[in-house]
């Protein structure tokens, strides 16, 4: 036999074995890539874990519905959402959720565009609504409970604030901003801020409901809000930094005790919500969470933004870590990250809910042209 016959069935099967180990490879499963877990009918506009009894579930909120998913990790290590129940809300659109662990409730906000501002108390373990408020002419866009639990804070597009006091169920409706506000929260139990498309944050007391300061350096409308305990403050139940995010591509960081900004971090995408880490309760969408443990690692935060991507922000640095693409052809809707699990969930405009991985600050960069300043 010719020699050179002979050495190509031997080149075939290199080639043969070489297309069987990329497939064999090709197969194994990216631990660091995100994953999709289930597919809503509408943008995931909030999101919510809490415990049940032995069962660890999540509550995520598109359209006009709660729905509640079992979280199980398969013994590949895989997490999976086993689907529960669905609750239908007396509103339209669902666009804010937060939990508070003190009363083991749910608030959640939304309503009917140009027609009602709503904001509902739900109890997660009845899975059954406790009460139903309608504060404002327009949809609630951002809801926050004050650190003592005493009141909920609601922003509307109708340019308003609604503080209720939850002890004695006493309802203030009260204006300010000159556009719609989308991001509330509690800098302690007698101060709290609110951020608006009139590109300005707005410092409140709750005595009597008055604005004791007016921040200008957004160039563009405030699309979030969240505040943060500091983790060197001795009081874990105050915090003492505010974030904000806005349709100006920025970042921005707020002591409102000393009435101003101290830093931010300038992205080449627009953000559109954000969650701090070490957070156990979330903003859902453009909302702040203010009630629950001290956090650990209070100077790190998620940013979502219109591109898909996930971005883990050094707040102490203003510089961003890492960046994670989630779904390229989605926005981020609402991120929910819950540190005693070591889980985190994705919603987007799509209705797809992600479980996704942190680098730790060792993954991809973000692009050159991200950058910071102070």
């Amino acid at each position: 036999m010719n020699s050179s016959h002979a050495v190509v069935p031997a080149l075939i099967l290199i080639i043969l074995a070489q297309v069987r180990e990329a497939e064999i490879f090709g197969q194994q499963p990216d631990l660091t890539a995100p994953r999709l877990l289930t597919t809503l009918p509408g943008p995931v506009t909030g999101m919510v874990t809490c415990q049940n009894g032995a069962e660890f579930v999540i509550w995520a909120a598109s359209e006009n519905q709660l729905r509640e998913f079992a979280v199980r990790r398969s013994e590949e290590g895989n997490i999976d959402l086993i689907p529960k129940r669905r609750v239908a809300l007396p509103m339209t659109k669902v666009c804010c959720v937060v939990a508070d662990d003190r009363h083991n409730r749910l608030y959640v906000g939304g309503g009917d565009a140009g027609e009602s501002g709503v904001l509902c108390a739900f109890d997660p373990v009845l899975g059954s609504l406790v009460q139903t408020r309608e504060l404002h002419a327009d949809l609630v866009m951002a809801v926050a409970i004050s650190p003592d639990g005493k009141y909920s804070l609601t922003g509307a597009w109708d340019q308003t604030i609604g503080l209720v006091d939850l002890q004695t169920n006493e309802a203030r409706g009260v204006g300010g901003h000159t556009g719609a506000i989308n991001g509330v929260a509690w800098v302690d139990e007698r101060v709290f801020v609110t951020g608006s498309d009139d590109h300005t944050l707005r410092v409140w007391a709750v005595a009597d409901t008055r604005v004791t300061g007016v921040h200008e350096q957004h160039t563009n409308g405030i699309v979030g809000l969240m505040a943060c305990r500091s983790a060197t403050n001795g009081d874990a139940a105050i915090p003492s930094t505010v974030v904000s995010i806005g349709r100006d591509r920025t970042v921005r960081l707020w002591w409102p005790g000393i009435g101003r900004m101290v830093r931010f971090v300038r992205l080449d995408s627009q953000p559109k919500c954000l969650h701090f880490l070490g957070s156990s309760l979330d903003g859902g969408g453009h909302a702040a969470a203010d009630v629950g443990p001290k956090q650990s690692q209070s100077h790190l935060l998620l940013v979502g933004d219109d591109a898909g991507r996930i971005l883990e922000i050094d707040l102490e640095r203003a510089s961003i870590i890492s960046c994670q693409n989630v779904s390229p052809n989605d926005w981020i809707e609402s991120i929910y990250w819950n540190e005693d699990h070591g889980i985190g969930f994705v919603g987007g405009s799509s209705g797809k809910i992600f479980q996704f991985f942190r680098e730790n600050g060792s993954g991809v960069i973000a692009n050159e042209s991200a950058s910071s300043g102070k």
